[in-house]
């Protein structure tokens, strides 16, 4: 299990397996710690599968210019 939550300069998004699962300006509405409980139990990960990263310049430019992270990790160009 791959567990990656992706930061922007104003944007996150949660994948699971390389498929974005959700997204917003702050994952869980500022309740991170209950938000990242409950999608472990819904998707049935530990902490161990879980990495961060922030989004290179060019995916920033993607955000930007979408407004939104793309369904499937591999259309960014940055290596998370």
């Amino acid at each position: 299990m791959e567990v990656l939550i992706l930061s922007g300069e104003d944007w996150q998004g949660l994948y699971i397996n390389e498929n974005l699962i959700d997204e917003n300006h702050t994952l869980g509405e500022g309740g991170a710690i209950t938000y990242l409980l409950e999608k472990s139990e819904e998707y049935n990960f530990t902490l161990k599968d879980v990495k961060t990263s922030y989004v290179t310049d060019d995916d920033e430019r993607y955000l930007s210019k979408f407004g939104s992270f793309p369904e499937e990790l591999k259309e960014l160009s940055g290596a998370y």
